[in-house]
């Protein structure tokens, strides 16, 4: 599921057509009921993309100095339901109104895109870095920070947030920036969960949590942090 906050105009950047956005795409989350008049609430499961989109205008340039992280609240987790996005199955047989509702489900869905960065929430405090592979490169080229965006330029960033707490965490991130008319910060709240909701049973009939990339392809991190604090 994508989801796409309103964009921010940064008046204060310079130039009044900077624009930001934050949104996120998922395949998998809980679903929470929060009050029965309200809508369910989606939190994601780990793994999911979260773009970050900067908008220069045409007369002036944006620094960003950095991206922060920081978990504001950890709660139990009491899921209702679970929201999955259909999955190519090739040679599944479907009656044709389940045939329908899949193909509709497939049309809206967008693939998870490999990230720029990951951002490791149950470090302390948390880390933001370029995604690695196993050998320790970049997963996606990324320029170091502080990075200069030209004006007249769309500027995307993917990121990979990353836990393995099964409660839901409530965490925020920022982006620290300055133009021709100084400093400035803008942050989005976002959810997250390690808690699938699938259970694995294994030949010694142990049951364990199903990891969320064996049931669908958010990202699995290739070079772990050494160590969390």
């Amino acid at each position: 599921m994508f989801y796409a906050a309103d964009k921010t105009m940064l008046e204060g950047m310079g130039e009044k057509n900077t624009q930001l956005r934050f949104s996120q795409n998922y395949h998998l989350a809980a679903i929470k009921k929060v009050d029965a008049a309200i809508e369910s609430v989606h939190v994601p499961l780990t793994g999911h993309n979260i773009f970050f989109e900067l908008v220069t205008g045409t007369k002036a340039n944006v620094i960003i100095n950095s991206f922060t992280a920081e978990v504001i609240g950890i709660s139990e987790l009491q899921k209702d339901s679970i929201f999955k996005t259909a999955q190519p199955a090739p040679g599944l047989d479907l009656s044709d109104d389940l045939k329908e509702a899949r193909e509709r489900s497939l049309a809206n869905s967008r693939p998870i895109e490999l990230p720029d960065m990951e951002i490791f929430l149950d470090a302390t405090p948390c880390v933001v870095r370029a995604a690695l592979e196993e050998d320790g490169s970049e997963v996606r080229p990324m320029p170091s920070f502080p990075l200069t965006v030209p004006q007249s330029t769309h500027l995307k960033i993917v990121f990979c947030p990353i836990t393995e707490n099964m409660s839901q965490l409530d965490w925020r991130l920022t982006v620290n920036m300055h133009g021709n008319a100084g400093e400035r910060r803008e942050s989005n709240k976002f959810r997250l969960t390690a808690d699938s909701g699938f259970q694995s049973f294994l030949p010694n009939n142990e049951v364990r949590p199903t990891p969320v990339h064996k049931i669908v392809p958010h990202w699995q991190v290739r070079k772990p942090l050494e160590s969390f604090a």
